[in-house]
């Protein structure tokens, strides 16, 4: 077992899923945002 390698994959794999969900978190703003703004005019 080579726990550097398993490291580095687990560092890897969640940097993966913070950004997979922070794309999802901006693109679920940027549609409240539009949501509001079309609503406001």
């Amino acid at each position: 077992m080579n726990y550097g390698y398993d490291n580095a994959m687990g560092y890897f794999s969640r940097y993966l899923v913070l950004n997979y969900v922070r794309q999802i978190n901006n693109h679920n703003l940027g549609c409240l945002w539009k949501l509001l703004v079309i609503k406001n005019r």
